[in-house]
C-alpha cells in the first residue's frame, strides 16, 4: 500500500470513530459525561501518547545507529583495501598482478553490491597482466 493510501485510510478510520462517538454521546448516562470522567481519559490519552512518542524515538534512535554502524564499516573496509593497495604498490612490479587482482574483486565487490549503478569496467591493458593459474600435479 502506498502512503498515500495509507494515510487516506487512516483519515478515513479518524472521521468513522468521530462520527461514531457523535452518534453514541447522547446515549451514555450522565456520569460517563462528567467533568471528572473526561479530565480522567484526557489524562490516560495524554500518558498514551507520551508512551507511543518515547517508544518511536528509541526505535528511531536504534535505526541510526544501525545505519551509522553499516556506514562506518564500509568506510573501514574501503581504507583497508586502500592500504592493502598502497603496500602492494610498495612491492614494486613484482606486486602488480595481487594489485590487479585486488582492482577486479572490488570493482566485482561494488558491482554486486549496487546492481542498478554502471559496472567499473577493466581495461584492456589489465586484462593482458592478469596472473596465470598453473596446475601443480
Amino acid at each position: 500500500m502506498t502512503e498515500i493510501g495509507f494515510a487516506l485510510l487512516v483519515f478515513t478510520l479518524l472521521l468513522a470513530a468521530t462520527l461514531v462517538g457523535m452518534v453514541v454521546r447522547p446515549l451514555l448516562p450522565e456520569e460517563h459525561k462528567a467533568h471528572e470522567t473526561v479530565q480522567l481519559v484526557q489524562l490516560v490519552i495524554g500518558m498514551l501518547l507520551t508512551f507511543a512518542a518515547l517508544v518511536l524515538s528509541l526505535m528511531t534512535a536504534s535505526a541510526k545507529s544501525n545505519f551509522d554502524t553499516l556506514t562506518n564499516d564500509f568506510r573501514s573496509y574501503a581504507a583497508d583495501l586502500i592500504q592493502l593497495d598502497v603496500t602492494l604498490r610498495d612491492y614494486g612490479p613484482e606486486a602488480d598482478a595481487a594489485r590487479l587482482n585486488l582492482r577486479l574483486y572490488t570493482a566485482a565487490a561494488i558491482a554486486s553490491t549496487w546492481p542498478a549503478d554502471v559496472k567499473p569496467a577493466v581495461t584492456v591493458t589489465q586484462k593482458q597482466h592478469r596472473p596465470k593459474i598453473f596446475r601443480i600435479g
